[in-house]
């Protein structure tokens, strides 16, 4: 099953970071200037300085964003899927394949969990990173299931949000040891 998902995880790397990158900078940098415009045209205000860090979580976070969407809705044809499966862990079998998709619906959310608390203090409970796991993910499903590409499926949301928290748990567990040396 690891190499089941190993390969997947390259296959859609190799395939959408590329472009995933490449997009990030672009509205990475058009965030920048109309941070910049809006604080010095609009509020009169001389801008400080951006931090390097945030910078970079933000890049993240947009690449990360257009990996998704990616993945879960423009690799797949309008019309493909159009199933509903509304019964709780239903995907969890003795199939290698469908296991291995539970695996990474996990992984798909992990680094949710882990950049959102970095970025804005208000995501700094897990409660708060579980319920904006649980939002994305279902929103994801949604849109999967009104342009048919993607079923819709409660398990794909708890296994996001369950990869949410195991992201928000790992964030914390690093910055404890972080502590522990500082």
């Amino acid at each position: 099953m690891g190499k089941l998902i190993i390969e997947d995880i390259w296959s859609a790397a190799e395939e959408y970071m590329p472009l995933a990158v490449v997009t990030g900078i672009i509205i990475l940098s058009l965030s920048c200037i109309l941070y910049i415009v809006y604080n010095i045209v609009i509020h009169k205000e001389e801008v400080m300085g951006i931090r390097p860090g945030k910078v970079i979580l933000l890049y993240t976070l947009y690449v990360y964003i257009f990996m998704i969407i990616s993945i879960t809705l423009l690799s797949r044809e309008p019309g493909s899927r159009i199933r509903v499966n509304l019964r709780l862990f239903s995907t969890i079998t003795n199939d290698i394949y469908g296991n291995s998709y539970v695996v990474e619906n996990i992984m798909l959310f992990l680094p949710l969990g882990f950049i959102l608390p970095l970025l804005n203090n208000k995501f700094n409970t897990c409660r708060a990173c579980l319920i904006i796991g649980f939002l994305c993910s279902f929103f994801i499903e949604g849109i999967q299931y009104l342009t048919q590409r993607g079923y819709f499926q409660t398990d794909d949301i708890i296994m996001n949000v369950v990869g949410t928290g195991l992201g928000f748990i790992l964030l914390k567990i690093i910055l404890q040891i972080k502590n522990l040396f500082d």
